[in-house]
């Protein structure tokens, strides 16, 4: 006989369950019609997915791993990658919900925190992108299901550990962010249950999570540790000045409204006051920890350099609970949560009606003065069709611009170990550095960038000296209703040297 617990457990989950089914139902179907393409860092990552090793240039193997393995499986196609991403997403919803139910105990407080997080413009692109950030998200909520399932009264149980471990094991292969998680959870639960930090499984559990991270650290340790040095650039100091500082801040703010809406993100800070006065509460000091606090210090750090917008994305779910914690206290207070709610589903609405008609409004749009995003997606299956079919007698093809420019020709084109980045210094600049260099002995295709009208976009010296008889043949833009970048590209009869950084 099922007991009341289960089934009051299983009622709650019902209609989250309905919401995610039905909400990812009509992502997927949004994906046929191809409305997100392949942007510059997933054609990126998906070539890391063509070479597989035990670690890469920026970030750890998970992300390759999962280009490579999708790509064996399933040919690669646009719409798996989108579809895996979707999937993920809702795994991230899936778990959001559990940890607030674990939390609170409360069906309908739990239910409004997995539609508002799924009506989120943030949880609709970054499902829609196969980027680090939609693993990482799924398995940070996962590590806070566990956490929170760990922090309730009573023994603690084993699948319980081993969850936790196998979220925080893919965690690390997913992006340095998850790291931070560990010293959070030993917080709360200092703060919380301390008995956690007197069992072993616990500590097997964060620290043998750490064991993830061999194969990456193991290839770093060969490779002059350049993920590490990669890592420590993004935290260069720009220079302080009170109005650039504010501004950053302020820009990255403006990002985190229209990313999660702007009434939402306005109730954070109320939110944020409301945790101080509430924060021996387990269930607000938790989101307020693995929320807020990471909001806080990223707006700080904006004082002193540009913070990506996904950078905090880790964040937003934490914060959310925070914000529903607050709502749930008063009832003008929810109100105002509803608002957020229809404005966060009204923008997601929006950005799937928009997204489609991208392609087919890209004039008009232009004439306005919005164009195409060179980081985008659109213009360059046209634009590598156009050149191969143009130059089919290129065997190779040595690109001299950006690396998300130039794996687009690698994804886009028939064969994506032919294409080639030229690096103009002895550094190692990115993952093309580490792939396997061009053939000697056979013709090549130059694509060089031109940014501005002022630029010749010339094969640099160096690179001309390795070539015989290079010359101009074609000069392509990256899309029809952009006057720059333009593509200059230049056909070798030889590739006779090669320097390689």
């Amino acid at each position: 006989m099922t007991s009341a617990p289960i089934q009051k457990k299983s009622a709650a989950l019902q209609p989250a369950l309905a919401f995610i089914l039905a909400l990812t139902a009509i992502r997927l179907l949004w994906h046929l019609l191809e409305p997100v393409g392949m942007a510059g860092d997933e054609t990126y990552y998906w070539l890391w997915g063509q070479y597989p090793d035990w670690g890469y240039f920026s970030k750890p193997p998970l992300i390759g791993w999962l280009y490579g393995g999708l790509t064996a499986l399933f040919g690669a196609h646009t719409y798996v990658f989108k579809a895996a991403a979707t999937l993920l997403g809702a795994g991230t919803l899936w778990f959001f919900h559990g940890t607030l139910y674990t939390l609170t105990a409360n069906r309908s407080l739990a239910l409004y925190g997995v539609v508002a997080l799924g009506l989120m413009p943030a949880n609709l692109l970054l499902g829609s992108m196969l980027t680090i950030d939609a693993p990482l998200l799924f398995c940070w909520t996962g590590g806070l299901y566990f956490t929170a399932k760990l922090l309730q009264d009573g023994p603690a149980q084993n699948r319980d550990f081993l969850g936790l471990a196998l979220v925080l094991a893919l965690g690390h292969l997913s992006k340095q962010m998850m790291l931070v998680q560990l010293p959070l959870m030993a917080l709360t639960a200092l703060f919380f249950k301390r008995a956690l930090l007197r069992e072993l499984r616990f500590w097997l559990a964060l620290l043998g999570s750490l064991l993830a991270l061999l194969p990456p650290l193991l290839w770093n340790a060969h490779n002059d540790w350049i993920t590490l040095q990669h890592t420590a650039h993004h935290f260069e100091q720009a220079p302080i000045a009170l109005g650039k500082s504010l501004g950053r801040v302020a820009e990255l703010w403006g990002s985190l409204a229209a990313l999660v809406s702007p009434v939402l993100f306005a109730l954070l800070f109320p939110a944020i006051a409301y945790a101080w006065r509430k924060r021996h509460d387990r269930a607000v000091a938790f989101c307020a920890l693995f929320g807020a606090l990471g909001l806080i210090l990223m707006s700080a750090l904006a004082l002193r350099q540009r913070i990506n917008p996904n950078w905090p994305a880790v964040f937003l779910p934490g914060s959310l609970g925070l914000i529903l914690l607050w709502a749930h206290a008063e009832a003008s207070r929810l109100r105002w949560f509803h608002r957020g709610l229809w404005v966060a589903g009204g923008l997601s609405l929006g950005v799937m009606i928009i997204l489609p008609l991208l392609e087919p409004l890209a004039a008009p749009l232009a004439e306005k003065g919005i164009q195409p995003q060179r980081r985008g997606w659109l213009g360059y299956p046209q634009l590598v069709q156009q050149t191969t079919a143009r130059h089919p007698q290129a065997d190779q093809i040595i690109f001299v611009g950006h690396r998300f420019t130039a794996s687009q020709f690698a994804f886009h084109g028939s064969d994506p170990k032919r294409v080639h980045l030229w690096n103009p210094t002895h550094l190692i600049n990115n993952q093309f550095d580490f792939f396997n260099p061009p053939e000697l002995g056979k013709p090549a295709l130059v694509i060089v960038e031109r940014k501005r009208a002022e630029s010749n976009a010339a094969i640099p010296p160096p690179l001309a000296a390795q070539l015989k008889n290079p010359r101009l043949v074609d000069e392509l833009p990256m899309h029809p209703v952009r006057k720059f970048p333009t593509f200059k590209i230049y056909l070798a009869d030889n590739l006779e040297a090669w320097m390689n950084p």
